[in-house]
């Protein structure tokens, strides 16, 4: 197939006339440059937000109101970056984090080594006490091991112990409880069962994901009935559903309880905090506080 080429007109020739000031449309004027400043600044990069952090806010409570040094229980600790900055600032810590994932382990006696007042435990917290439990972790995210394989790259690495906050802290003579930091992903309400509510602890944090809890036989609304039922006030700060494990999650909202649930399928954390209290945490939340829903 023979292909015929057309020849380009000389541009040379085109009248520099047609291209002046006022009749290029490309070219600004005193009337188009606030619109196409308006433009610009709608296409420049902006600042990225810092992703929300319920931690974040529950340390700036403390900074604020105190205990200068206090106790935390950390069930759940991960690499310990929950528990870092209150033994920083001098609290006594007792952590429980019963995954053998070295990489974990190793955080946390590094942590520890650093710090004689933190305390590692490698049990499994719940209602009951136990021997040779089924342990699950997931080469997705080092985040969602748990006792329960809720997800489909849940296996088993281990197995472990169990026991209840009730025996384990009266064992250290714990009288007092300033912060109650639980993440077991899905165990948490069996955690605040197995407590002995004697000792009602100043703040708690726990989280919530109907997807997890399941299969324990409970729902978000047996774990802020429960809470509710101890005398606390409540703030629900939820995220929309998770999209994949592993992967940065997106923040949607936190509320005085009662409220409902944007979207069921969403998850997040409860705070729990003293009545006495709850106008201090408020201040902490500043403008982030949503009102009930």
């Amino acid at each position: 197939m023979s292909i015929r080429y057309t020849a380009l007109p000389n541009l040379s020739n085109l009248r520099s006339q047609s291209l002046t000031r006022q009749g290029n449309p490309c070219h600004p004027t005193d009337s188009t440059r606030p619109m196409l400043h308006r433009i610009k600044k709608l296409f420049q990069p902006r600042r990225p937000v810092p992703p929300f952090s319920e931690a974040a806010v529950i340390q700036t409570y403390f900074e604020r109101n105190g205990p200068t040094t206090g106790l935390m229980i950390d069930v759940g600790a991960h690499f310990g970056e929950s528990f870092a900055p209150y033994a920083n600032l001098g609290w006594r810590i007792i952590a429980f984090e019963p995954d053998p994932c070295p990489s974990k382990q190793e955080s946390l006696q590094s942590r520890a080594s650093a710090k004689a007042s933190i305390e590692l435990l490698r049990v499994a917290v719940s209602d009951v006490k136990q021997e040779d439990v089924d342990f699950f972790a997931s080469d997705v995210s080092t985040g969602i091991s748990s006792l329960s394989a809720f997800h489909d790259s849940h296996r088993k690495t281990a197995t472990v112990e169990t026991d209840t906050l009730e025996n384990l802290l009266r064992e250290r003579n714990v009288q007092s409880i300033d912060y109650l930091k639980i993440d077991t992903e899905g165990n948490d309400l069996m955690v605040l069962q197995g407590h002995d509510w004697r000792i009602p602890p100043g703040l708690i944090m726990c989280e919530f994901e109907d997807s997890k809890t399941r299969s324990y036989g409970y729902r978000f609304d047996d774990l802020t009935g429960f809470l509710v039922s101890k005398g606390y006030r409540l703030f629900v700060s939820e995220w929309w559903p998770i999209v994949a494990y592993g992967t940065q999650h997106r923040w949607r909202a936190i509320r005085r309880f009662p409220c409902r649930l944007e979207d069921r399928n969403g998850w997040g954390n409860i705070v729990a905090i003293r009545p006495e209290n709850a106008a201090r945490f408020e201040a902490s939340l500043g403008n982030l506080l949503s009102g009930p829903g």
